[in-house]
């Protein structure tokens, strides 16, 4: 899992230009299923948001605030499946910039950390701000 998966991970979110909305669901949702005789009246009781980081092998990491339950379920196995380190939050030190883009549920912060050399750690700078400009984000450097 590298930039790119993170990158993309801010897209597969639906932060595009501008933080412009998701695209709604190619299928609706299934029926709701029939309340229980002793159930309360009302909507189910929804999980409380839930955070989720995930490390690249990369000197990337993306923390996700506020997450949907359903959703954080997703984050994590992509990350899993893509090789990365589930957390609970990413590492504060030898951050060298910091991606954030919201949406009224939650809050995308990815991470960039210094890299071997300093070369590498421009490079790594320059690539993540852009790429995080491009989808709507606001980058920031220590």
């Amino acid at each position: 899992m590298g930039l790119r998966h993170v990158v993309g991970l801010l897209g597969f979110l639906g932060f595009g230009a501008a933080c412009a909305p998701a695209s709604p669901p190619a299928t609706p949702p299934p029926p709701a299923a029939a309340p229980v005789a002793d159930a309360p009246p009302g909507p189910p009781p929804s999980s409380p948001p839930a955070n989720v980081a995930c490390r690249a092998k990369v000197q990337v990491c993306a923390e996700y605030q506020g997450v949907p339950a359903d959703l954080a379920v997703n984050l994590r196995a992509k990350c899993a499946a893509e090789g990365g380190e589930v957390m609970d939050a990413c590492p504060a030190d030898k951050v060298v910039g910091t991606c954030t883009a919201s949406r009224p549920t939650m809050t995308v912060r990815q991470h960039v950390y210094r890299a071997k050399t300093g070369r590498e750690t421009r490079g790594l700078v320059f690539d993540s701000k852009r790429a995080c400009e491009s989808k709507g984000g606001t980058f920031t450097a220590p």
